[in-house]
């Protein structure tokens, strides 16, 4: 059978590894049968080139979560409740590339044809890492972002508890578990893929799954990401202009502005986080959504390696970004580069503030016809008001930084 006839139907045992590489496969809508898509064979310096570019990203990534983790033990202040989402994806980016990127360093090494030369129960394993790993990933941005928009959008910061928090995290953990192993178990299945070198579910074999995936645990919590933060954006510019307009006289005024501006930092500090999570994971959603649409679109193997490389990079820009979007962290990770890691006995700041913010609330308690509440009359304890979490955000500006300042200052 002629190769360069593109009507007939192609055999690739009929054809040499010289056309594959110089044609692009496009197969007939009424064959039966599925013929993967076969990327170029790749030269010794461009399997080099790609391990090194792994390598690297793995050693940075498990070196610099290791980092994260060490900080929170030398700075106790760091264990605030939304810290915990920053604790769990310095864990889940540690995963990542320990057994993630090394399942795709052994795919780019040791794979020599285009199959998985392991046995099937590895490549199993292989995928399910990878299903775990990116699912853990973007719920815990999605839970972060939907309390963060509870705290300050609704004043619901007596929802947003450590023990709220850590059993989001532990409901994140069990929900990727069990979606990393539905391939196992007959939705669809785990496949070498010759295009990233890794196992992944098989996108010709069932692609409900996949869609199922990128609907599911990608696309719908994408959207309700941004939502989240929209709205959060909102509020706090809001809040800031409100603050601004209330008069006040000497440290109270102070202590107001710079309430307002710590809440607009931590808020675009989380922010960043998932801009990142964006730039690094856009790319491969993108090819995603090119190999399971209806054209059968080729993407070729330089942009699968960019997309899934692009992916495991977020590990590495997590730890980088932190000591620039919170103090504490830069204080940490100051310690840590000096080898002073004598743990610090610090109370964090948790169920107290600073004195500023003490005073504030105080403040709030004895001005209450400035700042109304709808829930019972206030009732401090140790300084600051517990009841101040049912005021709404229209009305107290003031309450809901209290909130902000109680569950991640």
């Amino acid at each position: 059978m002629n190769c360069t006839n593109q009507t007939a139907i192609l055999t690739l045992s009929n054809c040499t590894n010289q056309s594959i590489a110089n044609q692009t496969l496009k197969l007939p809508t009424s064959m039966n049968a599925t013929v993967p898509h076969i990327p170029p064979p790749y030269t010794k310096e461009e399997m080099i080139a790609r391990a090194t570019a792994y390598v690297v990203i793995a050693v940075l990534s498990i070196l610099g979560n290791i980092i994260v983790m060490l900080a929170f033990y030398i700075e106790r202040s760091l264990f605030t409740t939304f810290n915990l989402f920053l604790l769990n994806l310095a864990v889940i980016d540690v995963f990542t590339g320990i057994f993630r990127m090394g399942f795709n360093l052994i795919g780019m090494t040791r794979v020599v044809g285009w199959t998985w030369p392991f046995g099937q129960a590895l490549c199993d394993f292989g995928g399910w890492i990878q299903g775990v790993a990116f699912t853990a990933n973007i719920f815990c941005l999605l839970i972060m972002a939907i309390f963060r928009y509870l705290v300050v959008v609704h004043s619901k910061g007596h929802l947003v508890t450590r023990f709220t928090v850590t059993l989001s995290i532990c409901v994140t953990w069990i929900f990727s578990i069990i979606e990393g192993l539905m391939p196992i178990f007959g939705w669809n299945r785990y496949k070498f893929q010759p295009l990233e070198q890794t196992c992944l579910p098989d996108w010709n074999y069932d692609k409900s799954f996949p869609i199922f995936v990128m609907v599911a645990i990608f696309t719908v919590p994408l959207l309700i990401m941004i939502y989240c933060y929209v709205l959060i954006y909102w509020t706090v510019k809001k809040n800031s202009q409100r603050i601004r307009g209330i008069s006040f006289s000497g440290a109270n005024n102070n202590a107001l502005q710079k309430i307002a501006a710590r809440e607009a930092k931590v808020t675009r500090a989380m922010f960043i986080v998932f801009a990142t999570f964006v730039i690094c994971f856009g790319p491969y959603s993108i090819c995603m959504f090119l190999l399971l649409s209806a054209f059968e679109i080729w993407v070729g193997g330089a942009m699968a390696f960019f997309c899934g490389w692009m992916v495991n990079l977020n590990s590495v820009i997590n730890p980088i970004v932190y000591p620039f979007i919170n103090d504490r962290f830069k204080r940490a990770y100051i310690r840590i580069f000096s080898l002073r890691w004598k743990r610090d006995d610090a109370i964090p700041l948790t169920s107290n503030s600073n004195n500023n913010v003490t005073n504030i609330i105080r403040a709030t308690t004895t001005r209450r016809t400035k700042f109304p509440s709808k829930g019972p009359s206030l009732i401090p304890r140790n300084g600051i008001s517990t009841k101040s979490f049912r005021c709404k955000s229209d009305e107290s500006p003031v309450a809901t930084e209290f909130i902000y300042n109680d569950v991640s200052d």
